[in-house]
């Protein structure tokens, strides 16, 4: 089941999927982050499973992972017996899947056969999102809610300078640290954690010219940096994955500026769509920034969820609902 492809071997079995789990230098960012990574494909899916560690606990991660193209029901329950089994022997407390579908069929006639004896819990990656076309700029434009196509205008009139850089820039860890630290007070003031700048040096070292292109965006009014993206561009999609901007210069519309550039570029590099990564319109302190999400006019996409199964059942609701109680109240503390 697993396997150990090189990278034109995993990209030409997993180039239908647009998920960027999927891409070979995700794989290679885990191993930067000290993850241990397993390939896997069957008749009727592929995906990865990444080697997962809390404290003393260890757990078997399959993010956006498998990807099911077909449907078989003798092979669809061996690959699982057959992931349970793997789990087993190598002492996995519990498997985190976040399972996804070429379509709707199979995921109605996959879920309800396979997912009834597994756990669903809170999710690890955003469970909807918003996809913006960006084939055509006349229609992505014409998609734009009126407000966001106003703030645009309006930062383009206020020359703000746009910089966009990725790693084979001489100054390329000069800005990283300047986007971190936007990052950084944005997630202060939003109270919302975030990972190190260790994280985004690593994924931008990931860089491939033909397959992954990280690359940082900045708008610079003046002599202050007043906001900054970072995206990861593939050749299926593009990805907002992380943002900040300046409140006391949030007049000049800087962020709206920044995702229309990106749809630009996407575009250009004929990239179909962008993912804006997340959207959480019930959530209180998540709200504002999904309906500045929303109205750059794209599709709503939900996927099926997060599932957990543990040989040791019993023990892990009881982990789970401990986790559980732990994240309401840190986040009731922030």
């Amino acid at each position: 089941m697993f396997l150990n492809l090189s990278k034109n071997e995993w990209e030409l079995i997993t180039k239908n999927s647009p998920e960027i789990f999927h891409r070979f230098q995700w794989q290679i960012f885990q191993e930067k982050l000290k993850n241990k990574v397993f390939q896997f494909k069957t008749d009727v899916c592929f995906g990865i499973a990444i080697e997962k560690k809390i404290k003393f606990i260890k757990y078997l991660y399959l993010p956006r992972s498998p990807y099911f193209f077909d449907f078989d029901e003798r092979k669809t329950i061996d690959f699982f017996n057959e992931l349970k089994s793997f789990a087993q022997k190598q002492n996995y407390f519990y498997l985190k899947i976040e399972p996804v579908f070429l379509n709707n069929e199979l995921e109605k006639t996959i879920l309800p056969l396979v997912f009834k004896n597994f756990i669903k819990i809170l999710p690890h990656q955003p469970q909807q999102t918003i996809i913006v076309k960006t084939n055509n700029l006349e229609e992505a434009w014409k998609n734009l809610h009126s407000g966001r196509k106003y703030s645009i205008k309006k930062a383009k009139e206020s020359n703000l300078k746009i910089l966009k850089i990725d790693i084979n820039h001489p100054e390329f860890e000069k800005y990283l640290k300047i986007f971190y630290q936007i990052h950084k007070e944005t997630s202060k003031r939003g109270k919302f954690p975030i990972y190190s700048l260790d994280y985004f040096l690593n994924l931008s070292q990931c860089y491939d010219e033909s397959l992954f292109w990280p690359r940082i965006y900045l708008a610079q009014f003046q002599q202050n940096f007043i906001a900054g993206d970072f995206f990861v561009f593939t050749p299926q999609r593009a990805f907002y994955l992380f943002a900040g901007f300046d409140k006391k210069f949030s007049s000049l519309q800087a962020p709206s500026l920044l995702i229309w550039e990106a749809i630009e570029d996407c575009f250009n590099f004929k990239i179909p769509e962008l993912d804006l990564w997340g959207y959480f319109p019930e959530e209180k302190k998540r709200a504002n920034f999904s309906k500045f999400k929303e109205e750059f006019g794209g599709q709503i996409v939900k996927y099926p969820g997060t599932f957990a199964w543990s040989y040791y059942k019993n023990l892990f609701i009881f982990f789970n609902q401990l986790k559980y109680l732990y994240l309401k109240i840190r986040n009731f503390v922030l």
